[in-house]
């Protein structure tokens, strides 16, 4: 069965790329596009791009990419500078920590870098081989480096002075079961095996001048260890097979069936040792037959297949098997006048059935640290608010990490000695649950080895510990509990799994959890049919997002024209901004283009009775008084509580009396090393009243002194943290996102000295202008536009360490820009436009769907642009400012009647 899908349609990308799987068997790809080295990897459930390197000049090329124990290593080569005084670099990329991290190998302006290619032993130790090229005619050195970060060992494999004109040289590098490398190689037209043995490079010859696709070699090690040698002979297009015969090189026969391999060719084994290659034929201008063929000893050591895939103008760049012998490989098309890179991923079914297995997809509904509870077999219960009482005993709390797999392969077989049709059964199926409890004790570590009640619970305060750590014979089997509040596809709130029936296998380890403390690392499985139960209570959110009926209601109750009452003379400007609300009125920032002044209207929306009704009208506003006479002062944001009104702008930090709009006070100067007036795109006030945090693009982050509103003064200013996004948890924690779109959160405890907790430069992809964020319970929503529009939500339980919960991508229909997020509930705002359309929607999480819209379009048509945002008042009333220059209240409940 053979399956495309394009992963990437962009004519920006060259480079050939590589590829490989993981323990799992999910395909991981690189490819360089210019300046970015882009990560595409299956999670086994949808495919992830990542940007693992940018590079502001220069350009990347030539990629390979290896995964070992979950740790990705990339190398790739960059270059700077001008032809033909070009600098080479041999970069070695990996996703250390969580974030990627960039080191250089090599470096130099004598030498030109080509062709890397990457192994991995059986340790995670990184192998390389690449090649320098010097002079004309060229002096190529073919190199090998081995090692790990900072430790890195360099030999040379093959050093000569061969004038290529068309020929480019190849690699392949494999490791073998005793992790000895080998590499394939051509010089000139002779195909060379190297062997590292006893620290010396050791090298045969299998073929003297074979006029072959030198760029087409493959080496490959099969499941019994012998080595192949692949190649196509471009003086007759033929596919050519050597393989190892316990030291004596043979080859196998390639009919002409298999001929017309005229491009590179790939070829990948799969577990069960049988060979697969893949290439194309030229034929007519642009059409290319893309077709596979497979062999193996257990076929009697023939060739088969010839299986077409595909026409079209196609060359392959890499294949990686899985194995159970699931292929995945990509394809390069300039079809349709693109010359880029398309990625596809591609599957072969093995014509042997598979092994049966236990193993499956993990998975965890409930995200968080749970309390974990064990109890006989046939214990009740408890309910999902209810704490456990006994026999269900307390064994501790979870890192955060638990996770559950559901395995149970098919296994397959044909009935009547294949004549009658194909059967398939499941003969075995188990749930296990995988978790480190933190806080190790004795009693903890007994509980988990021998049985629920072989340790009392009030052991623990006893001064003397003897305890049995005997497991006898036959694991106790019992109920297994994971309970506790938890983010889930339904919300924030009480939930449990529960296992009835199991025992903890494997044997338990020692790790350290994140906190240093020593955690207990447990994996528990079922042995009967009771597999697992969910249960989530219901969500403690008071939002009003429902009529009567239960259907979701939105309905614009009030609008305010922002041109009706400030006029302008006609043919000049005004853009919305800011937007900030009390219980009787909305606060708007707006800013006059013809006369570079920042203004705020304070429009009367409210009062004791409910929102009033129809057009909106009564506001009063001010003008921003700025010390900088004659330039421009773009009023980007406001804020406002019991006394006061708070303005950022590109001018500073301005303070007005909110019954009055009297502007108080200014904070207009940050010393070095800005200098200048502080860009403020954003601010927020602080939990205790006393201070604003802002910050804005190209600025960085800072903290301001309120306390006295005449005479606001600045207490801190981060520069290296650029603000384009500022979000507050309303008590410690600001998240702040710059316009690099790295990922920082500063623990506020002490507003003059904030501490950086947390720091990524990979968590989150950004845009390059403010689309909105809102924090709520322990989700934290960030709106994106990069290239597609999208609304990122984190998992902040553990405020400093935010974890991607769910990415949601907004349909096509709506697919332009976010301008602002909101989470209420159980539920996601998003104010978003396309070319004819600005509307709001209403999305319930946990299903991601779309419960209802409202379109914003009954309004007149206006020049106008900027930042449109979206405000919730008391978890009912949604207050928008639009880009036909209009303000809106909806309403999110329909009154209900007596």
């Amino acid at each position: 069965m053979i399956t495309t899908e394009v992963l990437i349609a962009d004519g920006e990308y060259y480079d050939r790329g590589n590829g490989c799987v993981d323990a799992d068997g999910y395909p991981h790809f690189v490819v360089c596009e210019t300046r970015d080295l882009v990560y595409v990897s299956w999670d086994g459930a949808s495919w992830q791009h990542e940007v693992a390197l940018h590079k502001t000049t220069g350009s990347l090329f030539g990629s390979a990419i290896g995964i070992h124990a979950g740790l990705v290593h990339i190398v790739t080569i960059y270059r700077t500078g001008i032809y033909p005084n070009y600098t080479y670099y041999l970069l070695y990329v990996t996703n250390s920590g969580g974030s990627w991290v960039e080191e250089t190998l090599v470096s130099g302006t004598a030498i030109m870098v080509e062709f890397p290619y990457l192994a991995l032993d059986s340790t995670g130790l990184l192998h390389i081989v690449w090649a320098t090229r010097t002079g004309v005619p060229y002096t190529r050195t073919i190199k090998y480096t081995y090692g790990s970060t900072g430790a890195w060992t360099t030999e040379t494999i093959l050093a000569d002075s061969v004038s290529f004109t068309a020929q480019l040289p190849m690699f392949r590098l494999r490791m073998d079961a005793t992790d000895t490398p080998y590499v394939l190689t051509t010089d000139a037209n002779d195909l060379v095996l190297y062997a590292r043995v006893g620290g010396v490079w050791v090298g045969t010859m299998l073929v003297e001048n074979c006029a072959g696709d030198t760029a087409g070699v493959e080496l490959l090690i099969d499941a019994a260890g012998k080595l192949h040698v692949l190649y196509v002979d471009y003086s007759e297009d033929r596919l050519h097979h050597l393989h190892d015969e316990s030291g004596a090189w043979a080859a196998v026969t390639t009919t002409t069936a298999y001929n017309n391999f005229q491009s590179y060719i790939r070829a990948a084994c799969s577990g069960a040792g049988q060979l697969h290659v893949i290439g194309a034929d030229y034929g007519p201008n642009p059409v290319t037959s893309m077709s596979f063929v497979r062999y193996s000893e257990r076929d009697g050591g023939e060739w088969s297949g010839g299986d077409a895939i595909d026409t079209g103008a196609y060359e392959v760049y890499d294949f990686a098997f899985t194995a159970s012998a699931r292929g995945w490989f990509m394809l390069y098309s300039p079809d349709n006048g693109y010359y880029g890179l398309f990625a596809y991923y591609e599957v072969f079914e093995s014509p042997e059935p598979p092994t049966p297995s236990v193993s499956g997809q993990g998975f965890d509904l409930l995200v968080g640290a749970l309390d974990i509870y064990v109890a006989p077999v046939g214990t009740a219960l408890p309910a999902v608010t209810e704490t456990p009482v006994a026999p269900w005993v307390y064994l501790g709390e979870t890192d955060g990490e638990q996770i559950i797999t559901h395995g149970g392969a098919l296994q397959y077989w044909w009935d009547n000695e294949h004549q009658g049709p194909r059967k398939a059964v499941r003969p075995e199926e188990q749930l296990t649950v995988n978790f480190s409890l933190v806080g190790l004790t004795l009693e903890t570590y007994a509980r988990v080895l021998y049985e629920v009640a072989n340790v009392a619970p009030g052991a623990e305060i006893t001064p003397t510990k003897r305890l049995s750590l005997e497991r006898g014979f036959a694991p106790a089997a019992c109920a297994l509990l994971l309970r506790g509040e938890a983010l889930s596809p339904y919300g924030m709130l009480p939930g449990y799994y529960w296992f009835e029936h199991g025992v903890f296998v494997g044997e338990p380890q020692l790790v350290w959890a994140r906190d240093k403390r020593v955690a207990l690392e447990c994996e528990y499985g079922t042995i009967d049919d009771g597999l697992l139960v969910v249960h989530a209570g219901d969500s403690d959110y008071s939002s009003c997002l429902f009529d009567p009926d239960g259907t979701p209601a939105l309905e614009v109750v009030a609008t305010y024209d922002t041109l009706a009452e400030d006029t302008l003379p006609e043919g000049t400007q005004r853009l919305l901004y800011g937007i900030a609300a009390d219980d009787t009125h909305i606060f708007q920032t707006y800013y006059d283009v013809s006369t570079g002044t920042a203004k705020v209207f304070k429009i009367p929306y409210r009062n004791s009775e409910g929102v009033f009704t129809g057009s909106l009208t009564g506001a009063s506003w001010v003008s921003i008084e700025s010390s900088y006479v004659g330039m421009s002062n773009e009023p980007f944001a406001c804020a406002v509580d019991d006394n006061y009104v708070y303005v950022g702008t590109e001018r500073g930090l301005f303070i007005l009396d909110k019954s009055t709009l009297i502007q108080l006070g200014a904070c207009e100067y940050i010393a070095e090393p800005w200098n200048g007036a502080p860009f403020l795109q954003q601010i927020i006030l602080s939990a205790d009243g006393q201070h604003v945090y802002g910050g804005g693009s190209g600025f960085g982050m800072a903290v301001f002194d309120i306390s006295d509103p005449e005479n606001p003064t600045y207490l801190y200013y981060d520069a290296l943290h650029d603000c384009e996004y500022l979000v507050y948890d309303g008590e410690r924690y600001l998240y702040v996102v710059d316009d690099s779109w790295s990922f920082a959160v500063f623990d506020m405890s002490l507003p003059a000295s904030p501490v950086l907790a947390y720091f990524s430069d990979q968590i989150f992809g950004g845009t390059n202008y403010q689309c909105g964020g809102h924090l709520s319970e322990d989700v934290l929503a960030l709106g994106e536009v990069d290239g597609e529009a999208r609304v990122q939500l984190f998992n902040v339980s553990d405020r400093t360490d935010p974890v991607l919960l769910y990415s949601y991508l907004l349909p096509g229909t709506v697919l332009d820009t976010v301008y602002d997020v909101w989470v209420v509930g159980d539920y996601l705002l998003v104010l978003t436009a396309d070319a004819s359309s600005q509307r709001l929607l209403l999305i319930k999480r946990g299903t991601y769907s779309i419960i209802t819209e409202l379109q914003l379009n009954d309004f007149p048509d206006r020049s106008s642009y900027g930042f449109c945002h979206v405000l919730v008042v008391d978890d009912r009333y949604v207050i928008v400012n639009l880009l036909q220059l209009y303000v809106a209240v909806i309403d999110c409940c329909a009154p209900i009647f007596e």
